[in-house]
């Protein structure tokens, strides 16, 4: 019998028929190259036939049927067909197995498809050590009416498979772990089974299937291998299991109830049946025709598309403990109900999500961002009920909205973004109830511009038609904090219950101190960073001129002139400004500075040029240098990071030191100019702001003769300071005005020097100085948002410093130095190094 049945889901022009052959006498040969092939008869007729092609064998296509007029068999037998090497198909010239009778031999050249036709036939297709890649088809397989069996782990197949022809049916079995088929499975009528763990299943021309079950209650497993095309069910209730393997087409249960199961492996279209049981796997497409049966998503790994739709009629469905909302979107259509469970998570981006009542439950947290709906399939809105879990609608900004229609809240967690400067927030829009029981939360993500003059209402979960109240007694259903780690916790808050029930909060600045601190500790660090190498500059001069450094001049040189440079390093620990402003005050975050500076100055011995050095000194000097500072700010116990920034610095500056004797004064003045980059981590935002400043000091000093070797210089003196930094819009908009830094302050200087002489003319001075300085007068300010602070520190200090210069020659001297600086707030450890040349 021809194919009529599903004739155009071939591929390919050459296919191989296969019927039951007739066969006169008991025996035959197979002729060279070709397959054997025997038969069985009962009571003389034939009832099946067995062809074997193992490798080498080679053979023409074969008839589709025998008929000898007296007997005739038409493959209702069990017939079989086992290759496992070789090749079959049309135009290889080898004839086919033949057995002699009256009208010649029964199998020949017809249709090239392989006919087992009738019959619980069975077909395998293997390898063998003498074929390890198996055997190959030209055309494609019928296994026709009967229970058949197909089993495939190697060769290829240039066709199809087909398990029925067009007047029969049976229940078959396919399996395939293996080998290559160019066309796709169609399992035909029946309950068939059709199991893939491996190989290579096409696409038959007119596609989309690979693997069509057709009518019948056929069941499907996949855990490996490799589909092209898609899986339908069509008729008939089918179960479809995916636990590995990749599909590269969409697997749809058609007609009945269907349930398809996917654990693992990868689906590139979507899915569409009465039972989905997501569990695992990549699905690249919607999950439809859900019914009133079931959507269950319980898998510790599942990937979908970002806004993957899930539709159905009257459709139920459940998410345990699985995280989507990590992949993206998800959207409803259809739904009765849903219900998230044990830590689940998904997520709405706007939008009508049509489920009539959302369960949120037992530590699972939703996020909805956009505008979006909770609606019913017939119309109307949708509930939402909140229990032990969270709705979160943080994304950075306010303007997002979820419309339901009765909102309950039992121990529920809800995160929300508020613009304190616009008393705006996201909102949960209740069209009719609000319950609450338990104890809930809600986190608050403060965004834009900070509002730290005063309170604020905002409304977060409001009730139609309801006016905004001014001020409101607290609901103890409700605990708001600021989510840690963003602006929102820099304030306390409260939440109140409007006239028709609806929530709103009340916002109290409580915590100033943070936004401010980056800025203060980079505005004072620079201080100290400029003053301290401008002091060694001032340093050097003073002992060169009295013999404490060792330095000599040239007797060639007129007039005389030295030569300073200096550079250190120096790490400031400090505790924490205290900080105080119309609302709050406390200590603010500890920092460490990182300071290195280098300067050099140029000096002129005046009193030598003009001709009055033998009764009086004087020098005067000009220098100039760098200065940066890095700052990083400690954690504290709402913010794990506050910020960091740095200022660089350029400075210029003169003086004039006079002596008599022993007796010595100093004057100068210092400017200098920078920039500072600024990371607030506690407002995620950044932003740059230019620097200036000024420092003037005089001195005052002795020095006394303590033997041949050591002198004691006792100096003192005043410092006055004033810096400013520029007011400044950050990248989140917060608007910082001036900051200012001024102070005086008196110091007193006691040093010991010691001076020894080396071989070759060189000089070793050792020397151990200590300093105290009392400030007064200090301001230290800024402004965020038209609220102005103020900062305070430590206004007695201490230090010592140790160190050593060691002149190598003639005009060249270099020095070293530690320095340690203590105050209540604060501890210095700096290192320096310099080089000074007379000449």
């Amino acid at each position: 019998m021809k194919i009529g049945l599903r004739a155009a889901r071939w591929v390919g022009a050459s296919t191989l028929a296969l019927a039951a052959a007739g066969v006169v006498g008991t025996g035959y040969v197979t002729p060279a190259n070709a397959c054997t092939a025997s038969r069985t008869l009962v009571g003389g007729v034939p009832v099946s036939v067995r062809v074997d092609c193992v490798a080498g064998d080679q053979a023409d296509n074969f008839l589709t049927s025998y008929d000898t007029g007296s007997d005739s068999y038409d493959g209702a037998g069990a017939d079989v067909l086992n290759l496992v090497g070789g090749q079959v198909g049309d135009g290889f010239g080898a004839p086919p197995p033949t057995f002699d009778g009256p009208t010649g031999p029964f199998l020949d050249e017809s249709d090239f498809v392989i006919e087992t036709l009738g019959g619980d036939d069975s077909v395998t297709l293997g390898s063998s050590a003498a074929s390890p890649g198996g055997a190959t088809l030209t055309g494609g397989i019928m296994m026709g009416g009967g229970n058949d069996v197909f089993v495939m782990s190697a060769g290829s197949i240039a066709g199809s498979v087909l398990g029925d022809d067009a007047l029969t049916e049976g229940d078959d079995q396919f399996t395939v772990s293996g080998g290559s088929i160019a066309g796709s499975i169609f399992a035909g009528g029946g309950n068939d089974n059709v199991s893939i763990t491996g190989g290579s299943i096409g696409v038959a021309a007119g596609g989309p299937d690979s693997v069509g079950l057709e009518s019948g209650d056929d069941v499907f497993t996949m855990s490996g291998g490799t589909l092209a095309g898609s899986v339908s069910g069509g008729s008939g209730d089918d179960q479809i299991t995916i636990t590995g393997g990749s599909i590269g087409g969409f697997v749809a249960g058609n007609d009945g109830v269907d349930v398809v199961t996917v654990r693992g492996g990868t689906i590139a279209g979507g899915i569409s049946a009465e039972t989905v049981n997501l569990l695992g796997g990549s699905i690249g497409g919607d999950i439809t025709g859900i019914s009133g049966d079931t959507l269950t998503i319980n898998a510790t790994s599942l990937t979908l598309r970002n806004g993957v739709l899930f539709q159905g009629t009257n459709a139920v469905g459940s998410n345990t403990a699985t995280n989507l909302a990590g992949g993206g979107s998800q959207n409803f259509s259809g739904f009765s109900a849903f219900t998230m469970q044990n830590g689940a998570s998904m997520r709405f981006s706007g939008g009508a999500q049509e489920i009539a009542g959302l369960l949120v439950d037992s530590g699972s947290t939703l996020f909805s961002t956009g505008a979006g709906s909770l609606t019913r399939p017939g119309g109307g809105l949708g509930n939402l009920t909140v229990t032990n879990a969270t709705l979160n609608m943080v994304n950075g900004a306010t303007g997002d909205v979820f419309n339901v229609g009765n909102l309950a809240l039992n121990g529920a967690t809800l995160a929300l973004d508020v613009n304190g400067a616009t008393g705006l927030a996201d909102l949960i829009s209740t069209a009719g109830a609000l319950t609450a029981t338990g104890a809930n939360t809600v986190f608050v993500n403060l965004i834009g511009p900070l509002q730290l003059s005063s309170p604020s209402v905002v409304a977060i979960a409001p009730v139609a038609g309801e006016a905004a109240p001014a001020n409101g007694i607290a609901s103890p259903l409700f605990t708001v904090a600021g989510i840690p780690a963003t602006p929102g916790a820099l304030f306390t808050y409260t939440a109140i219950n409007g006239p028709s029930g609806g929530l709103y909060l009340l916002a109290v600045p409580t915590e100033v101190a943070a936004p401010t601190a980056t800025r203060t500790a980079l505005d004072a660090s620079p201080i100290d960073n400029v003053t301290g190498v401008v002091y060694d500059i001032l340093n050097d001069s003073i002992l060169s001129n009295f013999g404490l450094l060792p330095s000599a001049a040239r007797p060639d040189a007129a007039p005389n002139f030295g030569i300073y440079a200096s550079g250190q390093y120096a790490r400031v620990d400090h505790d924490g400004f205290q900080v105080s402003s119309p609302l709050v005050s406390g200590l603010g975050p500890s920092f460490t500075a990182d300071d290195f500076s280098i300067a050099a100055s140029v000096e002129f011995n005046a009193a030598k040029y003009f001709g009055f050095d033998q009764t009086y000194g004087l020098d005067l000097g000009m220098f100039g240098g760098y200065a940066s500072t890095d700052v990083s700010m400690d954690p504290t116990a709402l913010f794990p990071d506050i910020g960091d920034g740095e200022n660089r610095s350029g400075m210029v500056g003169g003086y004039g030191l006079f002596r008599s004797g022993t007796t010595y004064g100093l004057v100068s003045a210092t400017g200098f100019f920078g920039n500072t980059d600024i990371n607030n981590a506690v407002l995620a935002s950044t932003g740059t702001y230019d620097t200036a400043g000024v420092a003037v000091t005089g001195t005052a000093g002795h020095v006394f003769a303590l033997g041949d070797t050591w002198r004691f210089d006792l100096r003192g003196g005043v410092l006055g300071v004033y810096f400013e930094g520029d007011a400044f819009t950050d990248s989140m908009g917060n608007n910082f005005g001036k900051s200012r830094i001024s102070f005086g302050a008196v110091k007193f200087e006691p040093g010991v020097f010691a001076t020894y002489q080396l071989e070759g003319g060189k000089i070793f001075s050792p020397y151990l100085r200590s300093e105290f300085q009392q400030r007064f007068s200090y301001k230290n300010t800024s402004s965020v948002e038209g609220t102005e602070f103020n900062f305070d520190d430590a206004d007695f200090s201490a230090s010592v410093s140790a160190g050593a210069n060691y002149k190598f020659t003639e005009v060249w001297t270099a020095s070293a130095e530690v320095r340690g600086k203590f105050s209540a707030d604060s501890q210095t450890l700096a290192g320096k190094v310099g080089l000074k040349a007379r000449f």
